[in-house]
């Protein structure tokens, strides 16, 4: 030792002790577990003892932490209960691997060669992905984590290392002569041909992580508009980017939201994910306006809802697609789900008249001007002033199978004759309620809306009786629920 410095003894020693520690036998542990239960609640325990320690006498770094239990148990044995104590902890999150411990997770997982990996690890150092701390720790910096969140949103096979590993073990299958290059490198162009076809379809998912992080539009702009359904603190909103952004600080998430409207606070809850609703509206009187989740309009549950609504002549491009999400949002008047109060089986009175493919549905967010838009294209149906509510009732119509809805006006308001507050009956076959509504073409943005499809007389009432508005030819095909969609999982 004296003819060694300081490190070169440090290895000398190491090496002396794993060639020893190859020659002992293995360290035998003993673990013991005992359940035992007071009342109804049930509790257990468990200890661990080294009977053997084998190797770990020349290693003993690696020996197992000893664990020894506060009495020896029988089986069956009963105790007295001398005292009950609820004590709180916090519990810790790992530590921050090491360079060592994170070559030994790459070559478990099957990622990367002897002589890739060190490669591998530099080349997140040098692009900032993560920061070496002392001790050879590897921070992520804010880049990697929102790069990985942003990733694991899109396509969680980006960053699982799953993927990398099969295209590693392909690799070997052809050295081994099981695969050919060909078929191999036929079915890796195709899988990330997919997978780059799929980003870039979601690619605003990515592009709202990172105007989240890194925004320039200033902390002025920003505000606090709604509570995380998954750590229940406040989000931030961030109107000064397109699309605007709603962003979690807690969870990390970001979520995208219609542009070109005001975006504001609901007062109800998702049932689905337990993120606060919100209300989307349009500019001008004749908006188009609609409840959203931003969970649900980001990451819709139901598989089916990119193809839910079919394009037509009359509605080339869907509502969810036209608001500025990610092509298959889905805010709540295209929700299936069963009994949210919010959703457009709970809200739609029957199949739109004019694209044949959406549903005419009630907006609950559209008082005191109450109405009725189509979730697919940008037909508008308006009570007149003075409607206090407008709830659908659960009769349908004799004749056309549409909902029945139910309006209520103030005293003296009424733009019913004789002065009536309440009526229920078909907006397309009551011929009282389809003279005090009017249909538009409502505005999608913030722009120029369309011309009007009818005038109003004094007193509120269109003129013409709604003719071009209740030639609905859906007959009995008004049943909007007859779409199933699967839930995911």
């Amino acid at each position: 030792r004296s003819e060694l410095g300081g490190r070169e003894w440090k290895v000398y020693d190491y090496v002396s002790r794993h060639f020893l520690a190859s020659l002992l036998g293995p360290c035998v542990v003993q673990n013991t577990g005992v359940e035992f239960s007071v009342g109804s609640e049930r509790f257990s325990s468990k200890g661990k003892q080294i009977t053997e320690p084998g190797f770990t006498n020349a290693m003993p770094w690696l020996s197992p932490e000893e664990t020894e239990l506060p009495y020896n148990f029988q089986k069956g044995q009963k105790f007295s209960l001398a005292r009950l104590e609820i004590k709180e902890g916090i519990t810790s999150p790992p530590g921050l691997l090491t360079e060592a411990e994170l070559i030994e997770q790459m070559e478990k997982h099957g990622i990367g060669t002897d002589a890739s990996i060190p490669a591998h690890i530099k080349s997140i150092c040098d692009r900032k992905y993560v920061n070496l701390q002392p001790g050879r720790r590897l921070a992520p910096s804010t880049l990697g984590i929102v790069l990985a969140h942003s990733y694991r949103r899109i396509d969680n096979d980006l960053v699982s290392p799953l993927m990398r590993s099969k295209v590693e073990r392909e690799l070997k299958q052809i050295a081994s002569g099981t695969q050919t290059y060909e078929a191999v490198l036929k079915q890796c162009l195709n899988r990330f041909k997919n997978k780059f076809q799929n980003f870039r379809e979601n690619v605003t998912v990515f592009e709202a992580f990172f105007q989240a992080h890194f925004s320039n539009s200033g902390v002025a702009n920003t505000r606090d508009l709604s509570k995380c359904g998954k750590c229940k603190r406040w989000m931030v909103y961030d109107p000064g980017v397109r699309p605007p952004v709603l962003s979690c600080t807690t969870c990390g998430d970001a979520y995208t939201l219609p542009p070109g409207g005001s975006i504001k606070i609901f007062g109800r809850e998702c049932p689905l994910d337990g993120f606060e609703l919100l209300t989307f509206k349009a500019g001008g009187p004749n908006g188009i306006s609609y409840p959203l989740c931003p969970y649900c309009f980001n990451y819709p549950p139901f598989e089916d809802i990119g193809n839910f609504l079919k394009p037509t002549a009359h509605a080339p491009a869907p509502l969810e697609k036209r608001g500025g999400g990610q092509g298959r949002s889905m805010p709540c008047n295209l929700c299936p789900h069963a009994s949210c109060p919010h959703s457009f089986v709970s809200l739609a009175l029957c199949v739109c008249p004019y694209c044949q493919r959406g549903s005419l549905v009630l907006d609950p967010t559209s008082r005191p001007i109450w109405k009725v838009s189509c979730n697919a294209c940008d037909r508008l149906i308006k009570f007149a002033d003075g409607a206090n509510k407008v709830t659908l009732s659960k009769a349908k119509c004799e004749t056309c199978k549409a909902r029945k809805v139910r309006v209520e006006y103030g005293k003296g308001k009424s733009p019913i004759p004789g002065g009536e507050t309440k009526r229920i009956g078909c907006l397309a076959c009551d011929p009282v309620l389809n003279d005090t509504t009017e249909v538009v073409k409502g505005r999608l943005t913030k722009g120029r809306g369309g011309r009007r499809h009818g005038r109003r007389r004094k007193g509120g009432r269109r003129k013409g009786g709604g003719s071009e508005k209740m030639e609905i030819q859906i007959g009995g095909a008004g049943s909007f629920k007859a779409r199933r969609m699967r839930v995911r999982s």
